[in-house]
C-alpha cells in the first residue's frame, strides 16, 4: 500500500516540476518576486479578490477599461471612471452556438429516450400540459441522480459563455443562459416535471463557474507561451474559437489590476472522512483569483459603486490515494457589484501605503464528493423510483456536496503598512444545496438493529425519492467564512480561516411526494478551521507551504445523531504568477 502512494506522489511531483519549467515567467523579475508574496492554494480559502500586488515597473496606461466585458484597463486611481467602446456583441453568432450545442443534447436526449421512460408524466394534450405548465404537479425536484443534476451547472456555463465570449455583458449573458434553460425544461422534456433543481443550478449555478472559467481563460490566453494559452483554451474553448473568428480584428487585450494564478501538488496525512484509519494521499490542484476594479492597489483614491465584474475565483482540488481519487472539491466564485473605497498613499521603492475596502454581492457554486466504494453510489442516471429495495442495508454512501451560493454580503478590508499587507474578509450566503445525508448509514442501521422493528420493514420505504435512491436531499441552508492573512515581504506569510455550511432539508415538492409517508426532516453541517503558513522562495515562482485544518462533519435524521472529525496535515510546493 505504500509503494504504490509513494510513485503516485513521485509522479504528480515530477509533473508539477515540469508543468512549472514550461510556463513562461514574467518577464520582470521584481514583477514575479512580488506576485507570490501572496494567497492559500486550497478551497478553504475564499478570498475573491486576492492581496493587492504594486506594479513596480509603473507600466504605461493604456486607457483601455471593462465595462461588463472583455477588455480591461489598468488606469490610475485617478483616472478609473474611463470606459471607451468595446466591441459590438456578436448576437447572431452566439444564439448559433447556442443553437448547435443545443440541437446535440436534444437529439442525444430522444435518441437516448429509453433510458429517461421513468421519468415522463404528462402526455402532450392540453390537460396534460396546462396541468404541467399552471399547477404545483408540473413544477417539482426531480429525482435524479446527484451526479446528473450537479452537472447542469457545466451546461449553464456553456450558455453563458456562449453570449459572454461573443461580447455580452454579464447580465445579459445571464438572461441568455436563463432563457435556455427553460427551453429546455418547458420544451425539449415536455413529457417531465419541471425541474426545479435543474433550473437553479443551470441558471444560477452555471453563472458564477461561467464568468470565472471566462475570466480565468481570458487571463490565462493574454499570456505569453503556449502551455498558458493551451490551458486557457481548455478551461473556455468558447473564447478561444471565437477569438480565433475574429483573429483578423484588433481587440485590446484584456487586462487585470491584480491577479493570482497558481498550480500546486503535495502531500496530505490524515483520516479520510469516508475512512477508518490514519492515511496517506497525493493532493494537487490549481487557484484563479482575479480583479478587474481599474485603479485598484495603485496610488490614489478610489471611492465608486460598480456594477460589472469585480472579481472572480475558480479553485479545484484533488486527492488522490493509492485506490484512486478519493475526494474532489471545486469552487467557482464571482463579484457581480459593489462597492469600492481605496486610500493608498506612495512611499519609497514604489510600494504603497495605506487602506482599502470592498463590500459587494457575492454568488457562488461549490462541489465536494468522495470516492464511492459502492456500486449503488455511483454514476447512474437511471435508476427507478423503487429501486432502493435492491440497496444492501445498513446503506454505505459516500459524503457529497453541492451547493448554490445563491447571494450573500461579502467584506475584505486591507491595509498596508511598511514591509507588510494585512487582509481580512468576512462573508455570507443563503444556499441552495443537493447535500448528502450525513446520518443516512447510521440510521438505517439503526432501523435494522432495532429489536421492535418488523425484520420485513426497509427504513428507506416511504422516503424522499433521492433519498432512498442517492443518498441525497434538496435543502436550504447558509454559510459563513472569515479569513485574515499577514504577508511580509521577505516572502513570509501566514493565513487563517473558518468556514462553515448547514442544510436543512425541503419538505414536500418530491417529485414522488404524493407517495413520500415518512417525510423526515434531515439536518447537516460542516466546519473547517485552519492555519497556513508559507514561504516564497526568493527570485523565483515557487513557493512552499503548511497547512493545517480540522474538519468536522454533522448529520441528523429523525433522533439519530452523526458525528465525524477530521485533522490535516498537508505540504504543498507551488508555483505561481
Amino acid at each position: 500500500m505504500v509503494n504504490p502512494l509513494r510513485k503516485k506522489v513521485a509522479l504528480v511531483l515530477c509533473t508539477f516540476i515540469l508543468t512549472a519549467a514550461v510556463f513562461s515567467f514574467p518577464e520582470d523579475p521584481q514583477t514575479r518576486s512580488l506576485t507570490l508574496h501572496s494567497g492559500t492554494e486550497f478551497l478553504p480559502r475564499l478570498f475573491l479578490s486576492p492581496p493587492v500586488q504594486v506594479n513596480r515597473q509603473g507600466q504605461k496606461e493604456t486607457g483601455k477599461s471593462e465595462k461588463n466585458g472583455d477588455y480591461a484597463g489598468t488606469k490610475d486611481a485617478a483616472q478609473h471612471g474611463a470606459n471607451p467602446a468595446q466591441p459590438d456583441p456578436r448576437t447572431l453568432r452566439a444564439f448559433i452556438e447556442c443553437g448547435l450545442i443545443m440541437g446535440v443534447s436534444q437529439a442525444n436526449y430522444w435518441r437516448r429516450y429509453i433510458d429517461w421512460v421513468e421519468d415522463w408524466q404528462f402526455k402532450f394534450n392540453w390537460n396534460d400540459q396546462t396541468r404541467r405548465l399552471f399547477t404545483g404537479d408540473g413544477w417539482r425536484f426531480d429525482s435524479n441522480s446527484f451526479f446528473t443534476n450537479w452537472g447542469h451547472v457545466m451546461s449553464g456555463a456553456i450558455y453563458y459563455n456562449a453570449f459572454r465570449t461573443n461580447y455580452h455583458s454579464w447580465s445579459r449573458s445571464l438572461f441568455y443562459a436563463s432563457l435556455m434553460s427553460f427551453y429546455w425544461e418547458l420544451l425539449v422534456e415536455w413529457r417531465e416535471v419541471i425541474s426545479i433543481n435543474d433550473n437553479i443550478f443551470t441558471t444560477l449555478g452555471g453563472f458564477p463557474i461561467g464568468e470565472a472559467l471566462f475570466q480565468t481563460g481570458s487571463f490565462l490566453q493574454s499570456r505569453s507561451g503556449w502551455p498558458a494559452k493551451l490551458m486557457g483554451g481548455v478551461l473556455n474553448p468558447f473564447r478561444a474559437f471565437n477569438r480565433w473568428l475574429d483573429r483578423k480584428q484588433s481587440f485590446p487585450g484584456p487586462e487585470f489590476s491584480t491577479h493570482r494564478f497558481r498550480l500546486y501538488a503535495g502531500h496530505r496525512s490524515g483520516e479520510n472522512l469516508a475512512g477508518e484509519q490514519h492515511r496517506s494521499f497525493a493532493e494537487f490542484g490549481l487557484i484563479a483569483d482575479l480583479v478587474r476594479v481599474p485603479g485598484f492597489g495603485r496610488p490614489g483614491e478610489v471611492k465608486e459603486w460598480r456594477s460589472d465584474i469585480l472579481s472572480t475565483y475558480l479553485g479545484m482540488q484533488f486527492l488522490v490515494g493509492s485506490d484512486g481519487l478519493e475526494e474532489y472539491e471545486i469552487l467557482a466564485r464571482t463579484m457581480p457589484w459593489g462597492w469600492v473605497w481605496q486610500n493608498l498613499a506612495p512611499v519609497a521603492d514604489w510600494d504603497v501605503q495605506g487602506h482599502s475596502l470592498v463590500a459587494g454581492a457575492v454568488m457562488a457554486f461549490e462541489l465536494y464528493g468522495q470516492r464511492q466504494y459502492w456500486e449503488y453510489d455511483q454514476k447512474n442516471p437511471f435508476f427507478q423510483p423503487w429501486d432502493y429495495e435492491q440497496i444492501p442495508l445498513p446503506t454505505r454512501f459516500s459524503d457529497k456536496y453541492s451547493a448554490i451560493h445563491l447571494i450573500g454580503p461579502r467584506i475584505e478590508w486591507r491595509y498596508h503598512g511598511r514591509g507588510f499587507n494585512w487582509t481580512t474578509a468576512a462573508e455570507t450566503t443563503v444556499d441552495f444545496a443537493m447535500t448528502g445525508a450525513f446520518a443516512l448509514n447510521d440510521y438505517t442501521n439503526f432501523q435494522l438493529r432495532d429489536p421492535g422493528v418488523s425484520e420485513r420493514f426497509n427504513p428507506l420505504e416511504g422516503t424522499k425519492s433521492t433519498l432512498a435512491n442517492y443518498g441525497y436531499y434538496y435543502g436550504l441552508g447558509l454559510s459563513f467564512s472569515l479569513e485574515l492573512e499577514l504577508r511580509l515581504d521577505s516572502g513570509i506569510e501566514w493565513s487563517a480561516w473558518a468556514k462553515a455550511w448547514m442544510s436543512n432539508s425541503i419538505e414536500g415538492l418530491d417529485r414522488f411526494d404524493e407517495e413520500i409517508d415518512d417525510s423526515l426532516k434531515i439536518r447537516d453541517s460542516r466546519s473547517r478551521l485552519g492555519t497556513a503558513l508559507g514561504y516564497r522562495i526568493p527570485h523565483s515562482a515557487l513557493g512552499i507551504r503548511l497547512i493545517f485544518e480540522h474538519v468536522s462533519r454533522r448529520g441528523e435524521m429523525s433522533d439519530v445523531v452523526s458525528r465525524e472529525r477530521d485533522s490535516r496535515l498537508s505540504m504543498h510546493l507551488r508555483y505561481g504568477f
